[in-house]
C-alpha cells in the first residue's frame, strides 16, 4: 500500500497498489457499467465495448504525460513570467523591482529544479494510468471470450498446474519411471537435414518439434494424405486452429473423453485447457505432405509425473494463421516501458490470474482464417481440468510442503 509520499515515485509500489485497487473495482465498475442508463449512454453514443473506450481513453491521458513535453510546456511558463515580470520591472518602484530581480533569480536557480521534479513524478503517473488501461482493455477481451467460450476459465500457469497436480493427482497423469514409456525422439542436425533432404516439399523440421515424437514403434515418418478427408485439432480459446499439431479423423472419433486425450497425446495443462474441435478438411483432388508418429511422452516439471503418450500424432503447418486479439501492450512496473515478447514484438497477451493464484498471461484467438478450417465446436469434454470450488478445495487441504 501507498502509506508514504516517498511511496508516490516508487513506480512499482505505486503500480502494486493501483493494480489491486483496479482488480478490487472491477466488479463494482462492471455492476456500474450494467446500470440501464449507462447501457443508454453507451449505445446512444455508439461504443460497442465501454472497457475498450475506458481503457483507450486512459491510454491517451498516460500518452500527455510526457516528462519532455510537460517540461517543454514548464519551461514556456517560466519564459513567460519572466518576460511579465520584466516589463512590470520597468513600471515599479525601486524597492519593488528589487523583489522582482530576486523572484526572477529565484525562478532560474529553481528551473532545473521544477525540470527534474516534473521527471520524477510524472513516470509513476504515466505508468499507474497504463497498468490500469491494460486492466480495463484486458477485461473487457475476457468478458468477449467468456460470453463467446461458455465454460472456460482461463489458462493454466505451468507451476499452478504442478500445484494441483502435486496436491491431487488427477487420472490423466501417470507416475513418472526411470525410464518413459515413450522416450522423445533424438536427432542431430545432420539427421534432420538428411531426412528433410528425402522429403524436402514437407514441412521444415527442427529438433524441438522431432522431440515431439516418439523413439518407439514407428516414430517419425512422411506421409501425404490424400482427400477426401479430416484431420482435428483440440483448443481453447488461447490456441491458435491454425496450429501444428493435429490427429486423424479414427484417432479423435476413438477418443473418450479429455482424460485420454490429455494422457495419449502428451498435451500438457499449460499448453491447452481443451474443450473445443476444430477440422481441416482435405477436399478431393488435395494432397496434404505431413509428418505423422507416436507422441513421445512428457514429464510435468515441478511433480513426480509425466503424461504417457503414444497417440499418433500429425504434424503440418496450415496455410495461414489465425488473427490474434490485438490488446494493449503488457506494461513493465518498474520501468513504465511496454513489454516485448520473445519475438521481440510488442507483448500483447491478455493478463489471467489461474486457478491457484498464479499469472498466466496468453494471447487470444480472435479469427481462424485458413479456409480448410470448420469450427471450433464443443468437444463435450468440458473446458477445463478443474472448476474453481475444486481447485480451492484441493490447494486448501494440500498437505504442507517440508
Amino acid at each position: 500500500m501507498v502509506k508514504h509520499a516517498d511511496d508516490i515515485i516508487n513506480t512499482t509500489k505505486l503500480v502494486t497498489a493501483a493494480g489491486r485497487a483496479c482488480d478490487a473495482a472491477l466488479p463494482k465498475i462492471t455492476e456500474y457499467l450494467q446500470h440501464n442508463q449507462v447501457a443508454k449512454w453507451a449505445t446512444d453514443g455508439k461504443l460497442p465495448n465501454i472497457y475498450q473506450f475506458m481503457a483507450k481513453t486512459i491510454r491517451e491521458a498516460a500518452n500527455k504525460v510526457n516528462p519532455s513535453k510537460l517540461k517543454t510546456m514548464l519551461d514556456e511558463k517560466f519564459d513567460n513570467l519572466k518576460a511579465l515580470l520584466g516589463k512590470i520591472r520597468a513600471v515599479v518602484p525601486g524597492n519593488i523591482r528589487e523583489r522582482l530581480d530576486e523572484l526572477t533569480k529565484f525562478i532560474e536557480t529553481k528551473r532545473s529544479v521544477f525540470s527534474d521534479a516534473v521527471k520524477t513524478y510524472a513516470k509513476p503517473v504515466r505508468t499507474v494510468l497504463n497498468v490500469i488501461a491494460k486492466k480495463l482493455d484486458d477485461q473487457a477481451w475476457k468478458v468477449e471470450t467468456y460470453r463467446t467460450n461458455r465454460g472456460w476459465i482461463s489458462p493454466i500457469s505451468e507451476s499452478g498446474s504442478a500445484r494441483l497436480i502435486n496436491a491431487k493427482p488427477p487420472k490423466w497423469v501417470t507416475k513418472r519411471r526411470k525410464r518413459l514409456k515413450h522416450p522423445k525422439l533424438e536427432m542431430d542436425a545432420n539427421e534432420i537435414g538428411d531426412l528433410m533432404s528425402k522429403h524436402p516439399d514437407h514441412p521444415p523440421l527442427q529438433s524441438w518439434l522431432v522431440e515431439t515424437f516418439a523413439s518407439t514403434g514407428k516414430k517419425i515418418k512422411a506421409d501425404s494424405i490424400r482427400g477426401p478427408g479430416k484431420l482435428y485439432r483440440i483448443v481453447d480459446p488461447s490456441n491458435e486452429g491454425a496450429g501444428i499439431f493435429w490427429m486423424t479423423e479414427a484417432e479423435y472419433k476413438a477418443i473418450k473423453n479429455r482424460d485420454e486425450w490429455r494422457s495419449k497425446f502428451a498435451v500438457k495443462p499449460e499448453w491447452n485447457q481443451n474443450g473445443w474441435v476444430v477440422e481441416y478438411e482435405i477436399k478431393k483432388g488435395e494432397s496434404l505432405n505431413v509428418w505423422r508418429g507416436p507422441a513421445a511422452s512428457q514429464e510435468l516439471k515441478g511433480t513426480g509425473y509425466c503424461l504417457e503418450g503414444g497417440g499418433e500424432q500429425i504434424v503440418f503447418f496450415p496455410g495461414s494463421r489465425d488473427e490474434i486479439v490485438e490488446a494493449l501492450p503488457r506494461v513493465d512496473s518498474d520501468s513504465g516501458e511496454f513489454l516485448k515478447d520473445r519475438d521481440g514484438s510488442v507483448d500483447r497477451r491478455i493478463e489471467y490470474i489461474d486457478l491457484a493464484g498464479e499469472a498466466a498471461p496468453v494471447k487470444l484467438r480472435a479469427r481462424i482464417t485458413d479456409p480448410h478450417i470448420k469450427g471450433p465446436t464443443e468437444t463435450g469434454w468440458g473446458a477445463t481440468d478443474y472448476q474453481p470450488e475444486e481447485a480451492k478445495r484441493i490447494l486448501l487441504t494440500a498437505p504442507a510442503s517440508t
